[in-house]
Parts: C-alpha cells; sequence; structure tokens
C-alpha cells in the first residue's frame, strides 16, 4: 500500500502539499504570454505552508488557475461523493474476509478515528486518501484551496483539466478486492507508513519530483498494471487542454507532482509538441 498511496498522492487527490522550488515557465509555438506549472503533493502540515513574494508575483502575471478539477464547482463535493461509491453492490466487509475486516475496522477507530461502517461504499483507495492525513500528527490544509483564495481575491477564474467523474472513474479499473487487500496490508505497519510517508514530503519541499517517482515505482502488487491509469494516460488527455488554455490566456497550472516529471510527464510531453518548458529556481524565499 505504501507505495500506492505515494503514487496517489502525487497523482492527485485531496489534500495537497506545497513545494516552491521547482515551477517552469511556459513559452514557444506562438504562446504570447508565458504560463506557469508546478506539481503538488496531496498532504502537508499547515506549519510548512507558506507562498512566497516571488510566487505570488509569478501568479499575478497570470490570469486564470488550472487544477486537476475545477474547485469553483458549486457542483464538486457532491460530485466528489458520487465517484467515491463503489460501482454495484460491493462493500468493503465483501472485500474483506472476516479476520481482515475485523482488523481494519479496529485500525481505523483505535488509531485515525475513522469509522469503517461510515465507508463501507467508499472505493478503498479513496479510503487511502482519508487515512494517510492521520498518518501525519498535524493539522493538514489543502493549497489547492489557498491557491483558489489566492484567485478569488484577484477575480481571477478556476477551471479545471478534467472532471471529478474522470478523475475517480481509474479507481473502477482497479479490482476494488485487490485496493480492500492492500488498504489491510498497509495498515499493518502503520510506523513504517508515517515513515516513509514523511520522507516523500521531505523530497516533495525540496523539489525532488524525480526521487520521490523512483519511491513510488518500486511497485508492489496490483499497482504494476495500473500506473499508466493513474499518471500516463491522464497526462495525454490533459495536454491539448493546456496547450489549448496557455494559447488563449497566460495560466497558472497546478497538478500532481507526478504527472510533471518522466519520459511521459508533462513537462517531456510539452517539449514534444514544440513549447520551451523552463525550470524556474527562485522560489525558495
Amino acid at each position: 500500500m505504501r507505495k500506492i498511496l505515494i503514487l496517489i498522492f502525487i497523482s492527485g487527490l485531496s489534500f495537497t502539499a506545497f513545494s516552491q522550488k521547482n515551477i517552469y515557465k511556459i513559452t514557444g509555438n506562438g504562446i504570447s504570454k508565458p504560463s506557469y506549472l508546478f506539481g503538488t503533493f496531496h498532504i502537508l502540515c499547515k506549519e510548512d505552508f507558506s507562498m512566497s513574494r516571488s510566487f505570488l508575483d509569478k501568479i499575478s502575471e497570470t490570469e486564470q488557475l488550472a487544477l486537476e478539477l475545477d474547485m469553483d464547482d458549486p457542483q464538486l463535493m457532491m460530485k466528489t461523493y458520487k465517484g467515491m461509491v463503489m460501482q454495484g453492490d460491493s462493500t468493503m466487509k465483501m472485500l474483506l474476509s472476516p479476520e481482515k475486516y475485523q482488523f481494519v475496522a479496529k485500525t481505523m477507530k483505535d488509531s485515525m478515528q475513522i469509522n469503517l461502517r461510515s465507508v463501507e461504499k467508499v472505493k478503498p483507495y479513496m479510503v487511502y486518501a482519508m487515512v494517510m492525513p492521520k498518518l501525519l500528527t498535524c493539522d493538514v490544509l489543502s493549497i489547492e484551496n489557498e491557491l483558489v483564495k489566492v484567485f478569488s481575491n484577484q477575480k481571477k477564474e478556476t477551471v479545471g483539466l478534467e472532471e471529478v467523474a474522470d478523475q475517480l472513474a481509474v479507481f473502477d479499473l482497479i479490482p476494488y478486492k485487490d485496493q480492500a487487500n492492500e488498504l489491510a496490508e498497509g495498515l499493518e505497519d502503520l510506523p513504517l507508513a508515517r515513515k516513509e510517508l514523511r520522507e516523500s514530503v521531505e523530497l516533495y519541499k525540496l523539489g525532488n519530483y524525480e526521487e520521490i517517482l523512483k519511491l513510488s515505482s518500486k511497485k508492489e502488487g496490483v499497482m504494476v498494471k495500473y500506473e499508466s491509469e493513474l499518471l500516463t494516460n491522464r497526462n495525454k488527455n490533459w495536454i491539448p487542454k493546456i496547450i489549448k488554455m496557455a494559447s488563449e490566456k497566460p495560466t497558472f497550472f497546478a497538478v500532481g507532482a507526478g504527472h510533471l516529471v518522466g519520459n511521459e510527464g508533462l513537462i517531456s510531453l510539452l517539449k514534444q509538441k514544440g513549447y520551451e518548458v523552463e525550470l524556474i529556481k527562485q522560489f525558495a524565499d
């Protein structure tokens, strides 16, 4: 489970961490004004969060914010709840053996104050996203929400690169039973899960996206088959939208850090289309 939770956090779900180390400027191919691209990691303590002056200056140069999802959508919460539910009559109790079910229920209640009965119909990998913030002994925040506030205060629009239904439908491709068993396996060693999560967050704060991806690529279990659904295919779907948005107006793109790097990451795909993607390093102030 630990490898998949890292992959999920860098591919885009609910809680988002913050690094100002790696921000990329997109130019070329007829773009009149630069757009910017930076990666998020989906969990961070509040005390680790800040926006530098130079970071805010780059935001002020753009005219809209593009996230994975349109956080301004008034129907977002309802759509998210709908997309988190398993299809058919599947429940967590049906997916796990009685022994594993009791273990998961007890661990989640004792260690995380989460009642398993309340998420019986939720896709198990979505339960990961609920569990992981509990591994950090701090208050967490969503940088996506913070960015939306900044752009809203500047009277600028927020848009999305994909629909909630499309994002969460990825987890219908992965057998629910496999998801549930990986959840149970991951809960068996919480101290190690906490350690690896902290290591991943520290790598992210250093701007070392490649190392995070390497950590997640030490693949285990069912995720060997589904990494392309979580990252690669979504990247390819986003590229035409990113190009169109950047061509129409300067845009600040903020997506999971795992989408940026690698041979089929957004940076590489944009360069293949003839765009210049330049790393900007002055954001550590």
